[in-house]
């Protein structure tokens, strides 16, 4: 664009020169060769002219070299004043050439200016927030960085209320509010909302709620929790709980680092749950009694579904990730348990049959969770719980794909069981 303008008007000065010469060398040629008209009528009026009739010998040639002299110089002089008026036209295109030629190097540079002002106006601004708790590189993270804290952390506060008396309702043997029901429902919306700013910026192995479950959210939850309770965190929980966020994505990388194509879903699930319980725990030991109280009450403390703190978020049947296994005794858990991984796996039942010592020692290893409890018992597992059985099943699982799975698709189909089977003996009402 630079060089375009200028180019142009170069080629119409060449070719108005050009024109001009040319036309020049053809008058030039014209008139040289052919003397003028004589004027036989006016000759006769003319003082002191003489007849041509009368003139001697040699003069009519002289009179006609004269003639062709003077109008020679008289084209000459046209030609020079016409080349004078050439070279002043090409010298005023020159200077209009020149002048375009520096109007073309300003607009470029303001193009270029606007241009380097639009990318400028593409980059996402730096705001100056932080995180109340800050750690890592998640205060990069536009919906953490951007978010009401305080009012995400009342939402908290008031579902937490609600499904305290819910909870407390159900032990009682009472029906809870329906009403109840109905406001977690809208406040429930705010969190959905607040999930949907940081959708996909969080790492987690456990879909959605995994990403809701992320430390660099919950921690600063809990701040905007306890702020709104008029029970802020000090400066130096603060400090600590951003070492513990710090610790970790330590811990979480490594798990990752640990990975392979062939690692089963379940054990990373089981890995990131087992990890963000740590965290929770670990998270209220620096909390004080009182702010604990106000943010987690002892009555939903490590209940799935009812502890929004807790994996227990997305390890719920609810999610499609546990499947409660409830027999009146422990003589059906086995069959139960049989029953569900056949239907699971597609393996055979004489290969069922064969394994069927490592059903025993899956049962074994939950043994003191099959004491026989309440049904309302029942439906309020502890997280802790079901990470457990999930670990048991695991090992139980591989033993049976590395033992028992003679096929590629039969080993596939054991390692592509995701959700959890949680046996519980329930005594009937």
């Amino acid at each position: 664009m630079k060089n375009t303008l200028p180019m142009i008007v170069i080629a119409i000065v060449a070719l108005g020169l050009g024109g001009a010469v040319g036309w020049y060398m053809a008058d030039s040629s014209s008139h040289g060769t052919t003397a003028p008209e004589s004027n036989q009528t006016g000759r006769a009026a003319l003082d002191n002219a003489t007849p041509l009739e009368d003139e001697t010998e040699g003069e009519p040639a002289k009179r006609t070299d004269e003639s062709k002299s003077r109008g020679d110089s008289k084209l000459l002089k046209e030609a020079r004043e016409e080349l004078a008026q050439v070279k002043k036209e090409r010298d005023e295109l020159a200077q209009a050439n020149k002048e375009l030629s520096d109007e073309a190097s300003t607009r470029e540079a303001r193009i270029t200016e606007l241009e380097t002002q639009l990318e400028a106006s593409k980059q996402p601004e730096v705001s100056d927030k932080r995180l109340p708790v800050n750690f890592g590189k998640w205060d990069s993270v536009d919906g953490l960085r951007d978010a009401n804290w305080k009012e995400i952390g009342d939402v908290y506060s008031k579902m937490g209320a609600i499904v305290k008396e819910r909870v407390k309702a159900v032990r009682d043997g009472r029906e809870p509010d329906p009403e109840g029901q109905k406001q977690l429902g809208e406040l429930n919306k705010m969190l959905q909302n607040h999930l949907v700013s940081f959708f996909n910026k969080l790492p987690t192995n456990s879909g959605p709620n995994g990403q809701f479950t992320h430390p660099a959210n919950l921690v600063n939850t809990l701040a905007g929790q306890l702020e709104a309770a008029d029970l802020p965190l000090t400066e130096n929980q603060i400090e600590q709980l951003g070492k513990l966020g710090d610790e970790y994505d330590k811990k979480w990388d490594a798990l990752q680092r640990g990975y392979t194509d062939s690692t089963w879903t379940l054990e990373k699930i089981l890995d990131e749950s087992e990890l963000k319980e740590w965290f929770h725990d670990e998270m209220f030991k620096v909390c004080t009694v009182q702010q604990k109280e106000a943010a987690l009450p002892a009555e939903i403390d490590g209940i799935v579904g009812a502890d929004f703190y807790s994996a227990g978020l997305f390890l719920n049947a609810n999610m499609g990730m546990v499947n409660p296994v409830n027999v009146a005794d422990t003589t059906e858990a086995k069959t139960r348990l049989r029953e569900w991984v056949t239907a699971r796996s597609g393996l055979s039942s004489e290969t069922i049959d064969a394994a069927d010592f490592l059903f025993d020692d899956w049962l074994n290893t939950l043994s003191d969770q099959l004491t026989p409890k309440s049904e309302i018992e029942a439906n309020l597992t502890q997280c802790r719980d079901v990470i457990r059985a999930g670990r048991a099943q695991l090992t139980a699982l591989k033993a049976l794909s590395e033992s028992y799975a003679t096929t590629p698709e039969a080993k596939r189909g054991i390692a592509a069981i995701v959700p959890i089977a949680l046996p519980q003996v329930v005594l009937p009402e």
